[in-house]
């Protein structure tokens, strides 16, 4: 796999003293599918679950946000000369 945008679905547990169950959504950037897990392994701490994809290679990523769904929509641009 190359580098490029992951985008990831996790539930951690935040670190206060309930200890929550929350859900993240995002796109982190990096050079492969293993570091993407590590630096959000890292940032969010205690994962319970994670669900992570490599994202099409493109100039522009459009997110559109349903308060009860997350979706990515991605819009490719072609050139023309």
């Amino acid at each position: 796999m190359e580098s490029g945008f992951f985008e990831y679905v996790c539930d951690f547990y935040d670190e206060t003293e309930q200890n929550n169950l929350e859900t993240a959504y995002g796109v982190i950037y990096s050079d492969n599918y293993s570091n993407a897990v590590y630096e959000l392994q890292q940032y969010y701490g205690n994962i319970n679950t994670i669900t992570i994809t490599q994202l099409e290679k493109s100039n522009v990523y459009d997110f559109e946000i349903d308060p009860s769904i997350f979706s990515l929509k991605v819009n490719k641009e072609e050139k023309t000369p």
